[in-house]
């Protein structure tokens, strides 16, 4: 889970769309958001107006560390919680998450989240409106760069280093199971679905319970899904779910 270091309190899951493989040729992010379930009444959608900045809209945590997000410039973050076992002293990831939210352009957010002081990385996925998203698998040294048109448009994430070159940092291989069960759901959804991925895609694919207890969609352990987004990044517009998607309604947010 974005913003929440404890090892059993995590777990993000994340389907990304481009062009070919959404119905509609947006693009479509779809993200589920798992914490201890007292999170809930932490959680915020904040506005954040900064002069020659683009406006931000995020998911908060008591308003201040940001979750996910997307900004006026036609860019949105959205993305997981990575245990690299090669932290150091330098930016904290909470605090480079603000700086990729507040770039003007995919180039730039990319730069910014692969700084060479930081002190660590999430997984970050960055998309623009223009059709494009990148999956930043990083550390604090190292990142590994997958890009929607390299796969047919979709991509997809959990809570574990996918591609090989970065196996090596994983610190906390106890959980890689409960990671792989969403994950191996998430690519499920990008393959039987690509060309036809939209709102009701994204919707369903947030509300799944197949692998339950470890589903994306999750009621029960440490962590439970604390809130769900379906963003539609090229009409910038954002879907919210408090609480277990497939019990709460969405709400639309938009700039």
């Amino acid at each position: 889970m974005r913003h929440c270091d404890a090892p059993r309190n995590k777990g993000c899951s994340d389907l990304a769309a481009a062009p070919p493989a959404t119905r509609d040729g947006h693009v479509w992010l779809a993200h589920n958001n798992d914490l201890g379930a007292s999170a809930r009444d932490q959680l915020t959608v904040t506005r954040l107006r900064v002069e020659n900045e683009p406006e931000i809209l995020a998911v908060t945590v008591g308003g201040w560390f940001i979750s996910i997000g997307m900004n006026r410039a036609g860019l949105a973050l959205t993305g997981n919680q990575l245990n690299a076992n090669d932290s150091r002293v330098g930016i904290p990831r909470l605090l480079m998450v603000r700086e990729l939210l507040a770039q003007n352009t995919l180039e730039a957010a990319l730069r910014a989240a692969l700084h060479p002081t930081r002190a660590s990385s999430y997984n970050n996925i960055l998309s623009s409106r223009d059709g494009k998203i990148v999956n930043v698998e990083g550390s604090a040294t190292a990142a590994a760069l997958t890009w929607s048109g390299e796969s047919g448009g979709a991509l997809a994430h959990t809570n574990h280093y996918l591609d090989e070159t970065m196996w090596r940092f994983e610190a906390d291989l106890a959980y890689l199971a409960m990671s792989e069960t969403r994950c191996t759901r998430a690519f499920d959804y990008a393959r039987r679905y690509r060309g036809k991925i939209d709102f009701d895609i994204c919707a369903r694919f947030v509300r799944d319970h197949v692998f339950a207890p470890w589903s994306v969609c999750k009621h029960a352990g440490q962590s439970v899904t604390v809130f769900s987004a379906i963003l539609d990044v090229t009409d910038a517009k954002m879907w919210l779910a408090a609480g277990n998607p497939c019990q709460n309604d969405f709400a639309l947010l938009d700039f």
